[in-house]
């Protein structure tokens, strides 16, 4: 109930402040090849779209909306991926709808990120992946509500509130019957804050999520700075509600860091290095307690961008790569290619390549 009413403000104010708009649209084909370890080779192909209308009219209250369009084997999706408000007050900020709010650093490995770890997406159905051919790594969206209190040029107090838009582990099960998940109450719903200052060049900020539907506790802590290299850390740890087995409570901690350094060279041509990991500390050593991400890119120009991209666990000698290039053509219209490689703990090993073709306009 709380999700619909939510929705209907949303979308009975958006467009009453849309007298000054920005509309951006996209349309997107991409065709793809693998060739898996047996030495076959399949084929798949889809279409998809964009369609993004921001508000300007108001530097106190903004509003976007975006619709994406999906077509995949003859069938064809349409979902609403943001459809937001924000509205900017004398002692607070509020924002209301479908959005993303990460908290914590990291591109691919985030242990602050207790907003969306745990996180079903109800168009996939599955837990959110890094997706090592995007701009944005992760990019799902949620339905919440978010107050911000500025104390300071970097101090911050934030609330916020999440409504169970999200699937579980047992909605699946319920769904791959045929049947309908049931409607979740109050109780399942997760709300949180986090406080976020600078000391030092530092930025420091700590936070904490009860995830409702599950019953966890999720306390977190980060750090961001810079040292002639930008750097973070972040940490967090699960503790189940009425569960005092600390054994289970560490086997959830994770600690998270990475660099990040752009080399700047001269007609404007740039590259980037990045390194982040992913520690388990009472996790299977065995099997994913470690896992690291390198990405390198390397912007020639304002046409060409290129980078090489990759997860990897040396514990299991497992990785996915990703080799990407993509070329802006004129007018919006641009095409890239990707290289991608899966390799697995039983040598099993696919390589697939996709082309895209994309026009902004």
């Amino acid at each position: 109930m709380v999700k619909k009413v939510l929705f209907v403000l949303i979308f009975t104010t958006v467009f009453t402040l849309f007298s000054e708009v920005d509309i951006d649209a996209s349309l997107n084909g991409v065709l793809g090849v693998t060739r898996d370890n047996s030495g076959d080779f399949t084929s798949s192909s889809l279409a998809s779209g964009s369609l993004t209308i921001k508000s300007t009219n108001s530097s106190d209250v903004k509003s976007q909306l975006t619709l994406d369009f999906l077509s995949y084997r003859s069938v064809g999706t349409l979902s609403i991926s943001k459809a937001w408000i924000k509205f900017r007050f004398p002692l607070f900020r509020v924002t209301l709808g479908k959005n993303r709010i990460t908290w914590g650093e990291g591109a691919a490995f985030n242990a602050g990120d207790v907003i969306f770890d745990d996180y079903i997406d109800p168009i996939k159905q599955n837990l959110e992946e890094v997706d090592l051919t995007a701009d944005e790594l992760r990019s799902v969206n949620r339905t919440l509500a978010q107050v911000i209190f500025p104390l300071g040029r970097f101090t911050y107090t934030e609330l916020i509130y999440l409504p169970y838009d999200f699937l579980s582990t047992d909605d699946l099960s319920v769904i791959a019957t045929g049947a309908t998940p049931v409607e979740k109450g109050f109780e399942s719903h997760s709300y949180g804050g986090r406080f976020v200052t600078r000391l030092g060049g530092i930025k420091l900020e700590t936070g904490y999520i009860y995830n409702g539907d599950r019953g966890v506790h999720k306390p977190y802590i980060s750090i961001n700075g810079t040292s002639g290299v930008d750097y973070h850390l972040s940490s967090s740890i699960n503790i189940q509600n009425g569960n005092s087995d600390f054994d289970l409570w560490k086997e959830s901690l994770k600690i998270s860091s990475g660099a990040f350094y752009i080399f700047d060279f001269e007609d404007d041509k740039t590259l980037t290095l990045r390194l982040e990991s992913q520690i388990k500390p009472f996790g299977d050593w065995e099997l994913d307690a470690l896992e690291l991400y390198p990405e390198l890119s390397l912007v020639p120009n304002d046409e060409i961008s290129l980078f090489l991209r990759g997860i990897i666990n040396p514990l299991d000698f497992t990785l996915k790569s990703t080799f990407g290039l993509n070329w802006k053509t004129y007018q919006g219209f641009s095409i890239g290619s990707f290289i991608s490689s899966n390799i697995t703990s039983n040598n099993y090993m696919d390589t697939k390549l996709t082309v895209s073709v994309t026009h902004k306009f």
